[in-house]
């Protein structure tokens, strides 16, 4: 089947760019970052006819390249779950956070008193 495509306004598109600006900032190098943006606005551009002279191969359109090379059944399921790695890094620091925040406050006592009916300490 054909593709699904997303079209999404200019403003939101440049906030996820800048998103993925952060994120890099951050330690993780996300592919969605404004140089990316700056890549796909310019385009592929040159003269294609040396290559096509050389290797006797004639470039492909991405849409052609696309349309003769479907997604694998894995591709479906990496792409599904890209966004599930950003929110595993931001969800699973603050778990951790917390649970040390509750472990040493609220739930201090309560910590004390399993460890030592379980004979530790």
């Amino acid at each position: 089947g054909s593709a699904a495509r997303l079209v999404l306004p200019g403003w939101v598109a440049r906030f996820l760019y800048r998103l993925g600006d952060l994120a890099a900032m951050l330690g993780w190098r996300p592919p969605m970052r404004t140089n990316a943006a700056k890549e796909i606005t310019r385009g592929a551009v040159g003269d294609p006819s040396d290559w096509i002279s050389l290797t006797g191969i004639h470039p492909q359109s991405l849409a052609q390249f696309l349309a003769l090379n479907p997604a694998t059944v894995q591709e479906k399921w990496f792409a599904g779950l890209y966004f599930a790695k950003p929110a595993i890094f931001v969800v699973l620091p603050f778990f951790w956070i917390m649970t040390g925040i509750v472990s040493l406050t609220t739930g201090y006592g309560n910590g004390i008193g399993l460890m030592q009916s379980t004979g530790a300490g």
